[in-house]
């Protein structure tokens, strides 16, 4: 394409207003946009109003005004790119991107002859991943086989042993081209471990790590949607809800992580790739089992790990935990909702029946809810092993409580004996919500005694880094889930009645707890570094020997 037939616009927002209650709109003055890039003058979309659903309207209007041709915008500004998104979407001669790079970027790929389709649509993992932080990625590099349906009214996605299905006929005429820019050699592999689609506590790319640290001839990766990940667990691909629903999405998944794969660990039974529908996507235990079908058909391995909420079903909590925090009778509802989720994932694990799929747990408690599963140990970053400051006799006490959960950790009841020994001049009681998990490390180490819950009766992964930071560690453990870790289990044991008590011990005679917290790392590195994951995949799922 000729790049004077090219517009340039840049998307900025109007001055600020306000709504009749003086709430200030979010449309503000965005840095200014340079006049010319690339050689071609860049004019401006300026979005008014304080409403957002306008605000596509606004850029379909400024765009109608271009001559034919391709048209690049840039939207510098994150607050503006769903209204953009929604303007350019579904058209071959729109592209939004990020940055001043991009742009000129985009024309020189447009000046090449390149595709503007491919430069719409690119791979969600393209190997040069410089560019897609610049905005713009790039779509050279391998593809795996991408294969006609053969019609029909079934999933319009599927697997085979080397790429992927598509049903073409039920494709928009972008897709129908994003998918063919995608058509190329399949990759030679060995074994890789795909692990999705949540990421819980970051421990799916955790796991993923382990894989690739400790066993060898394999790799692994793992992917997660964003949402409900405001604490900042990192993920190896990582996509917003909005992005899912796009069917190209979908595809870049499963050619990307899905099609490279020999073994697909899925967790708590979510669909990883909505292969049924191809637009409103499920994200169901039955759709799962279907995908997991599906898999399987296709010569893949698939293995199903189960965090702790979806299958600790309340009412069989309570009769096995004194402490169950869904005893309580303000907690009804929720007790409903969870005995409804755990109803839901039996169903699967009865629609699977036995079609020899391991199933793993993460927690040793979970071994009570779902039968027959073996315990696949979280794992500690690096990170949690730096080196912490000894105590400093003479000073008080320190003791953090940095819940994931205030009703599974009891935390109105840790912070009301704590709050009462901090008080009296006992300890120093540091009570914290939602640190980003790269802070977590350095916020143990600056403590001396770490509070996970006294409630649930299982150690969460906060007792694991806390160990690893050689701090103290009180947590309430139920006797049968201690006894089934491989060795005694450096923990405090608290329960809501013997917390206050437990603390003020602590404070009263540290030196008589010091060899629980130097017992910490020691046991951390031999069953939560990585090792014992990895090995329990090897065993179970994974066997190496069988890769060719």
């Amino acid at each position: 394409m000729a790049a004077t037939r090219v517009s340039l616009f840049g998307v900025v927002g109007g001055p600020t207003t306000e709504n009749q209650r003086g709430v200030r709109s979010p449309v503000q003055d965005a840095p200014a946009l340079p006049r010319r890039l690339g050689g071609l003058d860049l004019r401006p979309i300026v979005l008014r109003g304080r409403k957002p659903q306008r605000w596509p309207r606004q850029v379909r209007a400024a765009l109608a005004t271009a001559p034919q041709g391709p048209k690049i915008l840039l939207v510098p500004d994150q607050r503006f790119a769903h209204a953009v998104a929604q303007a350019v979407r579904g058209r071959l001669d729109r592209l939004a991107v990020t940055t001043p790079q991009a742009v000129t970027g985009a024309l020189g790929a447009l000046r090449r002859g390149e595709s503007l389709a491919d430069l719409v649509y690119p791979p969600i993992a393209s190997p040069r991943r410089a560019l897609e932080q610049a905005g713009l990625v790039c779509t050279d590099g391998p593809r795996w086989e991408v294969q006609p349906g053969s019609g029909g009214n079934g999933p319009w996605l599927g697997f085979t042993q080397r790429g992927v299905t598509v049903e073409l006929a039920r494709l928009r005429p972008l897709e129908r081209a994003a998918v063919a820019s995608r058509i190329g050699p399949a990759r030679s592999a060995g074994g890789h471990l795909l692990i999705g689609p949540l990421n819980y506590a970051g421990q799916g790319r955790a796991w993923a790590r382990a894989v690739e640290q400790f066993v060898p001839g394999f790799t692994a990766a793992n992917i997660a949607p964003r949402g409900g990940n405001a604490l900042g667990f990192d993920a190896d691909y990582s996509f917003s809800n909005y992005e899912f629903d796009d069917p190209v999405t979908r595809l870049d998944l499963a050619l990307e992580f899905g099609a490279p794969a020999t073994h697909v660990l899925v967790e708590d039974l979510r669909p990883v790739f909505g292969l049924a529908r191809l637009r409103e996507p499920e994200r169901s235990v039955a759709a799962a089992v279907r995908e997991i079908e599906a898999l399987t058909a296709s010569g893949r391995r698939v293995g199903i790990l189960v965090h702790g909420s979806v299958a600790r079903a309340p009412k069989r909590h309570r009769a096995m935990y004194p402490w169950s925090p869904f005893s309580e009778e303000d907690l009804l509802e929720i007790s409903s909702l969870y005995e409804d989720t755990a109803a839901e994932l039996n169903a699967g694990f009865e629609a699977i029946g036995s079609k020899n799929i391991p199933v793993f747990v993460s927690t040793l408690d979970m071994v009570d809810f779902v039968p027959n599963a073996v315990w696949l140990p979280d794992v500690a970053r690096p990170a949690d092993f730096a080196p912490a400051p000894a105590w400093q006799p003479g000073k008080r006490l320190r003791v953090a409580h940095v819940p994931s959960s205030d009703i599974k950790k009891g935390s109105s009841l840790v912070d009301f004996a704590l709050a009462g020994l901090a008080a009296q001049g006992v300890i120093e009681h540091i009570s914290v919500r939602n640190v980003p998990s790269v802070r977590i490390p350095g916020l143990l180490r600056s403590v001396d005694v770490v509070v996970d819950q006294v409630v649930l009766g299982n150690p969460g992964v906060l007792v694991i880094e806390a160990m690893a930071a050689g701090r103290v560690a009180v947590a309430h453990v139920a006797d049968h889930v201690r006894r089934r870790f491989p060795e005694p289990l450096p923990v405090i044991e608290a329960d809501p009645l013997s917390l206050r008590e437990t603390i003020a011990d602590i404070a009263a005679d540290p030196d008589r707890y010091r060899p629980v917290a130097e017992a910490g790392p020691g046991f951390a590195r031999r069953c939560h570094d990585g090792r014992l994951a990895a090995e329990v995949l090897t065993r179970h799922f994974l066997k190496p020997e069988a890769i060719a």
